[in-house]
C-alpha cells in the first residue's frame, strides 16, 4: 500500500498585552508666583563670635502665578493621577550684602536635592511630593498667568547662615537674601526626556529673584577699640636706626570671662624671609609688629580684660647702607573670638 504524504502548515500568532503598557499622557508645569512683591519673611537671626546661626524662611502662599515651563503630550481629558511639589533655589557662594556683610547658606533641612541636572553656582531643592487625582487642563503657554491657590502649602525654608568674620562688626543688619521659586503641577504619566522638569533648575536660574528680607544683629563675646592704630618713629639716624621701637600703643580688650580669644599682627606688605608680622617700610629697611614684648601670633584666655602693648621695631635691610627717607608701612590687627 502506498502511503500519501500530507503537509501541514501551523500558523503561529504572536500576541502582545498591551495592559502593562505606559500611558504617555501628560501634563508638566512650573509656575513662579506672579507678584513677586509678595511679602516674605524671616525669623530675626543673632549671631555671635560663632559666625553662624540658623534661619529660618516663610514664603507667601501666592494666588497668581505665571507658568515659566510647559512641557504636555497625548490626550488632556479626564482626571488623572497627580503629584505637586515646590522648587527651591539659592546661590551656594559668599555673597556679599548692600549691608556690608558677607555671608552664605549651608545645611538645607526639609527640603530635599533634586533630581535635575545641576545648576553651576546654585544649590536647587524640592518639597516633599504630594500626590493625588486630578482633572487634565489645556495645555497652558509660557508665559500664561492663572490666578489659583496650590493646593499644598510651601514648607519652611530653613538653613544655617554662615558670616564671614572679618566683615562681621557688631550691630543690626538688613541681609536681602536672593531666592528663585516656583511650583511644579505634573498630571498624568510619562514625560520626553531633556525636557520638562528635568530642566526647572536651569529655567529658574535665568528669572529674576525674590528677595527675602532676614533681619540679622551680631555680637560678640569682647569688645575693644576699632579705630585706626598709630605708630609713629619720628626721626631716626643712619645706622642707629636699626631696632628702634616706636612708643607702644594700649588697646584693652573686654570680654566674658573665660573667653578664648586669638591674636596675630600681619604685615601688609609681605617681606621675604620673614615671618607675617614683618612689612615693608620704605626701600631701606623694614618694620616688625608685635605686641607684649615680642608676640606675633598668640591665642589666649581672657577672665574680664586684657591690655596689648602693641608696636614697631624697625630694621635696616643692610646696616652699612642706611637710606635717608620718609616711609610708611602698615598692618592688620586679628582679633578672633575661638
Amino acid at each position: 500500500m502506498q502511503m500519501s504524504k500530507k503537509t501541514f502548515l501551523l500558523s503561529l500568532f504572536l500576541v502582545v498585552n498591551k495592559a502593562g503598557a505606559r500611558t504617555e499622557d501628560y501634563q508638566n508645569f512650573l509656575w513662579e508666583p506672579y507678584d513677586k512683591s509678595a511679602i516674605t519673611y524671616a525669623d530675626e537671626v543673632i549671631i555671635d563670635d560663632s559666625a553662624s546661626s540658623n534661619i529660618s524662611i516663610t514664603f507667601p502662599n501666592s494666588g497668581s502665578w505665571r507658568v515659566l515651563a510647559s512641557s504636555c503630550n497625548g490626550s488632556w481629558t479626564g482626571k488623572r493621577k497627580s503629584n505637586y511639589r515646590y522648587w527651591l533655589q539659592y546661590k551656594n557662594e559668599w555673597i556679599k550684602d548692600s549691608s556690608g556683610l558677607v555671608y552664605k547658606l549651608e545645611d538645607l533641612s526639609g527640603w530635599d536635592v533634586s533630581y535635575s541636572d545641576p545648576v553651576p553656582g546654585y544649590v536647587t531643592v524640592v518639597s516633599v511630593n504630594t500626590y493625588g487625582e486630578h482633572t487634565m487642563s489645556t495645555c497652558w503657554p509660557v508665559g500664561f498667568v492663572a490666578k489659583f491657590y496650590p493646593g499644598i502649602a510651601i514648607p519652611h525654608f530653613k538653613a544655617k547662615i554662615v558670616v564671614e568674620r572679618s566683615a562681621a562688626y557688631p550691630g543690626k543688619y538688613n541681609l536681602k537674601v536672593p531666592f528663585w521659586w516656583g511650583y511644579e503641577e505634573n498630571k498624568g504619566e510619562g514625560d520626553t526626556p531633556f525636557i520638562g522638569w528635568r530642566q526647572f533648575g536651569f529655567i529658574l536660574a535665568q528669572q529674576q529673584p525674590s528677595y527675602v528680607d532676614v533681619p540679622v544683629t551680631i555680637t560678640s563675646k569682647c569688645n575693644f577699640n576699632t579705630s585706626p592704630i598709630n605708630l609713629s618713629h619720628g626721626i631716626m639716624s643712619g645706622r642707629e636706626s636699626d631696632g628702634s621701637q616706636t612708643k607702644p600703643y594700649n588697646l584693652n580688650v573686654t570680654c566674658t570671662p573665660g573667653t578664648s580669644l586669638s591674636v596675630k599682627l600681619l604685615g601688609t606688605q609681605k617681606v621675604s624671609g620673614k615671618t607675617d608680622n614683618y612689612t615693608q617700610c620704605g626701600t631701606g629697611g623694614m618694620c616688625e609688629l608685635t605686641f607684649d614684648n615680642g608676640k606675633y601670633d598668640e591665642t589666649m584666655t581672657i577672665d574680664n580684660s586684657k591690655t596689648l602693648s602693641i608696636k614697631s621695631t624697625y630694621r635696616l635691610n643692610d646696616i652699612a647702607k642706611p637710606v635717608a627717607e620718609s616711609f610708611e608701612g602698615s598692618g592688620v590687627l586679628q582679633v578672633l573670638v575661638n
